[in-house]
């Protein structure tokens, strides 16, 4: 595993792959840092012009859209709403009874899947003598895979245990594939490695803690 070809990240503003660290893009000269077209390699003086001209605020936004989505937005977007979903199903059954308790259970869990996940990955970075990046974002997106999870079993408990098993061994293994690939960024051989630790996680926990299907 490398850095350029496992943890790369896109340019916001023409899609190349680049290194994790990587802050100007060798194709169309865009800086990461700065938000600013810089130098690039260009054929004509109309090009060049062109080139740098630093996009506007509202270009930044529209053009890094993507990164931002797959490296805060959507992991944001599953803690929240399978957090919610969790409690709203709750309510719905329950009512407000236990719902506290219900609250620390998650929180606690979270934070088990999130450490063991977390362990996991960080074993293969020493072993590849590589990163997945930023350990904020990281956790961010380790932690909006294990609330969904969550949900997941929460919303099949209430299936028929044949529906809900075969949905956790089929389909369950399939999201969590094409969602590592597109959170992480990775080539498919780590993708696969990757996947291997994160669902063993999963399952794990799942048999060691009560707070399951």
């Amino acid at each position: 595993m490398n850095d350029a070809s496992v943890h790369s990240t896109r340019c916001p503003w023409c899609r190349e792959s680049l290194a994790a660290d990587a802050e100007l893009c060798p194709a169309c000269g865009f800086n990461r840092r700065t938000g600013e077209m810089g130098q690039t390699r260009i054929d004509t003086e109309e090009s060049e012009q062109a080139a740098n001209i630093a996009p506007t605020w509202a270009e930044r936004w529209r053009l890094g859209g993507i990164d931002a989505f797959s490296q805060y937005e959507l992991p944001l977007g599953l803690l929240v709403s399978s957090f919610a979903f969790i409690l709203g199903v709750h309510l719905l059954t329950a009512g407000f009874s236990d719902l506290p308790t219900l609250v620390g259970i998650l929180i606690l869990r979270t934070l088990i899947e999130i450490a063991w996940t977390w362990a996991g990955l960080v074993v293969l970075e020493w072993w590849a003598g590589s990163s997945y990046g930023d350990w904020p974002e990281m956790l961010l997106k380790l932690g909006g895979i294990g609330m969904f999870w969550m949900a997941l079993l929460v919303g099949l408990a209430s299936w028929h245990p044949l529906i809900g098993l075969l949905t956790l061994l089929v389909i369950w293994p399939i999201i969590l594939f094409f969602l590592l690939r597109w959170l992480f960024d990775l080539d498919q051989f780590w993708n696969w490695i990757t996947w291997f630790v994160v669902l063993g996680v999963n399952w794990t926990i799942s048999i060691l803690t009560p707070f399951g299907p």
